[in-house]
């Protein structure tokens, strides 16, 4: 049986940015994430007829929730924006620990938060929960990330020591690479 690598939950991300400045901004990192689950589930609608069931299935329905602790960050903020506001957020879901080449596996979709619950306990850190209702995805890919975005990812992973060697500069096009067949089961863990 070939090798199977498994994935780190500490190392899939959840970024965001608000669609209306897609032309302005790459997707920004939600700063300290806790958690983050992903669903993806369909039904299908079953008709009963005299001669048995007849079966057609829906559209898949997507939902993200994720759990942080608050801050003073322009995407906590956009965040609150989504629910008030009924803006309309790019999400994305990368996975730092897969690579295609210098691209990273990704779950891209549209959507917007659907909930966003805080809570302030004196003993603790001031937290926040949001789910997102998606509207239009996920799509599976393979993207860049900008070099901010990457010392953030590692940050959590690594902690604070100096990153040595030269930043990468890649992401700041919003490059993407589309998922296709071949890529069921692709993927490398970076080079530490």
């Amino acid at each position: 049986m070939a090798e199977v690598t498994t994935i780190e939950g500490k190392q899939v991300f959840l970024l965001v940015r608000k669609l209306s400045e897609a032309t302005k901004t790459v997707g920004q990192i939600v700063p300290f994430q806790e958690s983050l689950d992903f669903e993806i589930k369909t039904d299908d609608d079953t008709t009963t007829t005299k001669t048995g069931k007849v079966s057609k299935p829906t559209d898949p329905e997507t939902e993200v929730k994720t759990k942080f602790i608050d801050n003073f960050s322009n995407i906590a903020d956009q965040l609150y924006d989504s629910v008030l506001d009924g803006d309309i957020l790019d999400v994305w879901i990368v996975n730092y620990q897969r690579k295609k080449g210098t691209k990273y596996f990704a779950w891209s979709m549209r959507g917007k938060v659907s909930e966003d619950s805080g809570s302030n306990d004196a003993d603790d850190n001031s937290e926040r929960e949001l789910t997102f209702k998606i509207t239009a995805g996920p799509k599976r890919g393979w993207t860049d990330i900008t070099a901010e975005t990457e010392a953030a990812m590692a940050y959590v992973f690594r902690g604070i020591g100096k990153i040595e060697g030269e930043a990468k500069n890649d992401g700041t096009d919003g490059g993407g690479l589309a998922w296709t067949a071949e890529d069921a089961g692709v993927g490398t863990l970076p080079e530490a």
